[in-house]
């Protein structure tokens, strides 16, 4: 009876492995539109995000997120600004914090 368990153990382990092993399935079903990437400005469907990479917190550079947003404004007439959103980040405490860019939710006129 020993022999036969020995012999039937590595075929029940391979058949649970196998059995367990389902289809992977992918977290998004579609692959994402393509960005249209100019001058460092990435566009996808209704949002652009304008980089900045400004040193400093956010209150020191608000004036320039506010510059960007309407220079974009001027720059697209045909679109209206919907909402934005600033992207900033302190990485560490000890760091200085970066207002990294802004992202411009939009709709066509």
């Amino acid at each position: 009876m020993k022999k036969i368990m020995i012999r039937l153990l590595p075929v029940f382990v391979f058949i649970i492995l196998v059995g367990c092993g389902g289809p992977v399935h992918s977290v998004t079903p579609d692959l994402p539109p393509t960005p249209s990437v100019t001058g460092g400005i990435v566009e996808i469907g209704h949002m652009v995000y304008i980089p900045l990479n400004l040193d400093g917190d956010l209150e020191a550079n608000i004036e320039s997120v506010m510059m960007a947003v309407k220079v974009w404004e001027e720059e697209n007439p045909s679109r209206q600004v919907v909402d934005f959103e600033i992207v900033y980040d302190q990485a560490a405490y000890a760091t200085s914090p970066m207002t990294y860019g802004v992202t411009i939710y939009f709709t066509e006129k």
